[in-house]
């Protein structure tokens, strides 16, 4: 797998990072670039996954997980519209602009010759056109 297209910005107000890899490209003609804003005043990271067929386009389903360390408490809302995420001291809320999205239970090998259960979030569904955006923020509340 090679990234490239990486960026890197910091200024009082905002980091940003962002890069593009090509893991899915010999199997699929997929290109994958994540942008990553966080606003540290606000304590709100705002990001974007962009799918791109370069070759043969064709629908396909994708995955999008995001793994969260152990102990983290989340839940979905009523309204489906938002998971709430409750780590020790602190509350967050995640959103996306696609429907298709929850949490699931998986493991986490972040610690030596072991593992534990975790939650992580995930966004699924179908490459439709050439280039699928995929809009999400997670906010400290």
């Amino acid at each position: 797998m090679k990234v490239t297209n990486k960026k890197i910005y910091q200024d009082d107000e905002i980091w940003e990072i962002q890069g593009v890899h090509d893991g899915y490209f010999k199997e699929y003609g997929i290109l994958h670039k994540r942008i990553i804003k966080f606003f540290p005043k606000e304590f709100k990271y705002v990001g974007e996954d962009i799918i791109i067929s370069q070759k043969n386009f064709r629908k396909v389903g994708y995955d999008i997980r995001f793994h969260l360390v152990p102990n983290t408490n989340a839940i979905k809302t009523q309204d489906r519209r938002s998971i709430l995420l409750q780590l020790k001291k602190s509350g967050w809320r995640f959103i996306c602009n696609h429907k298709n999205f929850g949490i699931e239970t998986g493991l986490y090998f972040g610690k030596k010759d072991s593992y534990t259960e975790n939650k992580n979030i995930y966004v699924n569904g179908e490459i439709l056109k050439e280039e699928e955006k995929i809009k999400w923020e997670i906010k400290k509340i």
